[in-house]
């Protein structure tokens, strides 16, 4: 089993962004950044790589092994 700490929800408010407002940026549903901030899915990489682009952030930055 590979245990990760996802820092999406930290970032985000690091850069004043709502959740609205991540989602509609980076074309991706308000739903899936709740599910992900709370670890309730399984994140797929490329949504990540998304996030991370649209955050001007590394994906190492989002996740923490």
């Amino acid at each position: 089993m590979l245990i990760y700490k996802c820092e999406l929800k930290q970032i985000r408010e690091s850069r004043n962004l709502t959740i609205r407002k991540l989602a509609d940026g980076a074309g991706v549903s308000r739903s899936s950044i709740c599910d992900i901030e709370n670890g309730k899915v399984d994140m797929k990489v490329s949504t990540l790589v998304i996030l991370a682009k649209f955050l001007g952030c590394n994906l190492s930055d989002i996740i923490k092994f």
